[in-house]
């Protein structure tokens, strides 16, 4: 179960929902993970303008083997990582977030 206020992108049929959510929430977060996250799965927290995870010449982002959970609140992010998925995240290198 997602909780309210994130929003989990994965097995979409295109990446356009994901980029529309990145255009409203310029200043929000992202968490690259797996599909269908699980206990233990590799997961990257960016922001939501960090190239890597924006820029649709480096997708598909949300319609292969990856989603991304995005929200307003790292707080938010972090709480759904590890109490839900009860995963840790590592941080972008590029973004810092």
């Amino acid at each position: 179960m997602i909780p309210e206020g994130i929003e989990l992108f994965s097995n979409c049929d295109s990446d356009a929902q994901y980029l529309g959510w990145l255009a409203r929430h310029p200043n929000g977060y992202v968490v690259a993970c797996t599909k269908y996250p699980r206990p233990g799965s590799q997961m990257k927290l960016h922001r939501a303008a960090c190239i890597w995870i924006s820029d649709p010449a480096k997708g598909p982002f949300t319609t292969r083997d990856y989603g991304k959970a995005c929200a307003v609140s790292r707080l938010l992010l972090s709480d759904w990582g590890q109490n839900k998925v009860q995963s840790q995240w590592s941080t972008c290198a590029v973004c810092k977030p």
